[in-house]
């Protein structure tokens, strides 16, 4: 069964409002609906790039990988690039490594041409996790960020973990703030993507 449904952002925004706590940070100001560009493999890539960087020093290192790729993100022309030229762009190993696994995978031509929006959110996040160094959060950034999947709840993600916690007040940790979230995240459905852009850009606010 797949997860896919067109929505409109305002009657999703209605369903959330029914939630009264959550309802505090729907009316934020600057609230930006974004979708990433590129293919799902450009997409990839930037991803790994940017893990555990700031945004300004994940925006460096991407910008000289473009370059030094003449602006032509490929499979084949990235798997063609040695690894320690790769590592001179600020790369670590294991971020090398990743990156080729992840063009291993693309240069496949059924993985390459795979229609993607014909598959379940589980099916996609277990496509995607079988490559070396791709975890569940960065399958489900890819749901929420470019495949537009509405139903997604990354609670893996610590903002969003401690979003939940301090704006609902709660106060259990680990297992049972897990439930917890999961089950407060139940009214949310099925919007609890949008849900989860809203604890992002919130996050100034809720997270002490």
């Amino acid at each position: 069964m797949t997860n896919i449904h067109k929505f409109s952002l305002n009657e999703g925004i209605e369903h959330l409002k029914k939630d009264k706590v959550l309802f505090k940070i729907l009316n934020l100001p600057d609230f930006n609906y974004r979708l990433s560009k590129g293919d799902i493999f450009q997409v990839m890539i930037r991803s790994v790039t940017s893990q555990q960087l700031s945004t300004k020093v994940a925006e460096t290192i991407y910008n000289r990988l473009l370059q030094f790729l003449d602006f032509e993100i490929t499979p084949l022309h990235l798997l063609s690039k040695p690894h320690e030229e790769l590592r001179q762009l600020g790369l670590s190993n294991s971020k090398v490594k990743y990156l080729h696994s992840v063009a291993e995978y693309f240069s496949s031509t059924e993985n390459a041409e795979k229609d993607w929006n014909a598959l379940s959110d589980e099916e996609i996040i277990s496509q995607l996790t079988s490559i070396k160094g791709i975890g569940v959060w960065s399958a489900q950034m890819i749901l929420i960020f470019h495949l537009d999947r509405p139903d997604v709840l990354p609670l893996g993600d610590l903002i969003i973990q401690n979003g939940i916690k301090n704006l609902y007040d709660l106060q259990s940790e680990r297992k049972l703030l897990f439930e917890e979230c999961t089950e407060i995240a139940e009214s949310w459905r099925p919007y609890r993507s949008l849900a989860s852009r809203y604890l992002w850009h919130a996050k100034d606010l809720i997270i002490k």
